[in-house]
């Protein structure tokens, strides 16, 4: 079963001038990657004219797993191409599968990269035009049965199967598990499909290497019974089973009565096999690569592990030439040796294949708590406030870096640099002009103020006073004496005008309508005085003057309107 977890990318790029189809010879392998071709088909076309001649080709790349796959060689788990074939349907989905052995542990999850190409010709040599290419991460388990993967974008339909199958001898889930079958002086066993031994009938032990102890039966011709009698001591002929000489798993062979010979698994020796050896100790893994026991059933085997871009037992292939393009990061020159390949690397790389980028602030070039930043050959440094240059050496100040506008003057302070602006002028760099409002009065201006309200008063006032007097005057007045409300003397009646009206013990004079001015000789009761009555404003209906006793005031009442007459106070005698 397979599962996808990574991003998957479909380039269409130019092909490098030549494509190899070289696919590495291994004399002995753990198991193999197989990966059939099952439809592809392009919306652009695979040639640029479809015709019969149409061929193309495929690349499978086997790499280690990866979160971000690269998909540029070295393909570290092996790589395949498929032969040269017509673009048809049928001739694609007739292909055989790619094989990509593998001499290793299978790891289970891997890198998968598949490569469609168009080729110009038919030999295994071709240059061509990259149509597609597929990177995907999957995980994988040993066995017969297909996966199934399939590739669709708006350009190009890609449909595939894939499985793990171990080669002969080996088995398990990782195709770690070596037995062979196998009857002679070394073991007498066959092999299940988990690898485990089982011994043939009459053998034990963990190689099968022990015969049974066995009886002879003695058949007595025409007896009644059989009679048991042991294998005679006296000549030991099978010295091995008796007594089991050779250690740690070796195999013993009888040579004669009481002699043999052992022959000792790998990684011992001694007369006996009773002497360990580290298979190490012989420098086998080639081109850089690691020794290590091995985990696996083989005795005291040994295991590679290889550098980028070399596999096999003893890391003796090597997986790229200079024409897979196997050098990183624009490599400068690729040397080809046959058996190996090395690159020569741009300034500020290193590695095999100029993989590793030298980490230029591995010697903490930035003073003062800089924080440094690797490049390419190169590094920089972010300086803390207070310091500058490229290695944050030259101390500087804040203000140089915020300068204050209008005249502001300038102030480091622990939260950074301050500005402190000029009058009318504000802002964090006082770049901002503002208009004062009116100032508002002080206690100094009191005084005047009190002094100016108080004369605005009096002059007020006095106007005030003004239209009252001015309003009085033109108003006409009555001013009624005693005598005259006491009613008339006879000579008064005598001489009075007509139409004056008495009313009991008080003359009324009646008259035009208006203000009536009554003169009198003597105020103190002197009744020969004369009230003659004079006529006031304008002619209106009679009005009623009405007596009021003590001092008070009189209303002279009309049909109407009313008139408010003022007299001043008076007193009777």
């Amino acid at each position: 079963m397979s599962l996808t977890n990574s991003d998957v990318t479909t380039t269409l790029l130019p092909f490098p001038p030549v494509l190899r189809a070289w696919v590495p010879t291994v004399a002995l392998s753990d198991g193999v990657f197989e990966l059939k071709i099952d439809s592809f088909t392009s919306s652009r076309g695979i040639c640029p004219s479809q015709s019969e001649d149409c061929l193309i080709f495929f690349r499978v790349c086997l790499k280690h797993s990866q979160l971000t796959i690269n998909p540029e060689p070295p393909c570290t788990y092996g790589t395949a191409l498929t032969e040269v074939f017509g673009a048809d349907s049928n001739s694609i989905s007739e292909s055989a599968p790619i094989r990509v052995p593998f001499p290793f542990k299978w790891p289970s999850t891997f890198s998968l990269i598949i490569e469609a190409w168009h080729a110009e010709s038919p030999g295994r040599e071709s240059t061509g035009k990259l149509l597609l290419r597929l990177a995907t991460r999957q995980k994988l388990t040993v066995g017969e049965d297909w996966s199934k993967g399939e590739h669709i974008n708006n350009q190009s339909e890609l449909h595939y199967s894939y499985h793990v199958v171990c080669n002969e001898y080996y088995h398990g889930e990782a195709c770690s598990a070596y037995c062979r079958p196998r009857n002679d002086p070394f073991g007498h066993f066959n092999c299940d499909k988990e690898g485990n031994r089982i011994c043939l009938d009459g053998w034990s032990g963990d190689y099968c290497t022990q015969r049974h102890q066995i009886t002879a039966i003695l058949s007595v011709p025409l007896a009644s019974s059989l009679v048991l009698v042991p294998w005679p001591n006296g000549c030991d002929l099978n010295y091995c089973t008796n007594h089991k000489p050779c250690q740690n798993g070796a195999s013993c062979t009888n040579t004669g009565e009481g002699s043999y010979t052992c022959a000792c698994r790998p990684g011992y020796t001694g007369k006996d096999c009773e002497i360990e050896t580290n298979e190490c100790d012989s420098n086998p893994c080639r081109n850089g690569g690691s020794c290590n026991v091995s985990q696996r059933d083989l005795e005291n085997d040994y295991l590679c592990t290889c550098p980028q871009g070399f596999y096999g037992k003893t890391c003796e292939i090597s997986a790229m030439r200079c024409a897979d393009g196997p050098c990183f990061n624009g490599g400068a020159q690729c040397l080809d040796f046959g058996n190996s390949v090395m690159c020569r690397c741009k300034p500020g790389f290193t590695g095999s294949r100029c993989e590793t980028n030298i980490d230029d602030c591995s010697s903490s070039p930035c003073q003062n708590g800089g924080t440094c930043f690797d490049r390419v050959n190169n590094y920089t440094c972010t300086c803390t406030l207070g310091f500058s240059g490229r290695d944050c050496t030259v101390r500087t100040s804040l203000c140089d870096q915020f300068p204050c506008e209008n005249g502001g003057t300038c102030f480091t302070h622990f939260t950074g640099p301050v500005c402190q602006c000029p009058p009318n002028f504000m802002g964090a760099r006082c770049e901002y002009f503002f208009k004062p409002t009116t100032k508002p009065p002080t206690n100094g201006d009191a005084p005047a103020a009190m002094i100016a309200a108080i004369a605005l008063g009096i002059v007020t006032f006095f106007l005030l006073v003004c239209a009252a007097i001015f309003i009085l005057r033109h108003l006409r007045w009555v001013c009624v004496f005693s005598p005259c409300l006491r009613g008339f003397p006879p000579t008064v009646q005598r001489h009075a005008v007509t139409g004056v009206r008495s009313t009991g013990d008080s003359k009324l004079p009646i008259g035009v309508s208006g203000c009536l001015l009554l003169r009198v000789g003597d105020l103190y009761g002197v009744y020969s005085a004369s009230c003659p009555m004079t006529a006031g404003i304008g002619s209106s209906p009679p009005a009623t003057l009405t007596r009021i006793s003590g001092r008070g005031w009189i209303f002279l009442t009309e049909f109407n309107f009313y008139a408010l007459l003022y007299c001043f106070p008076f007193s009777f005698s």
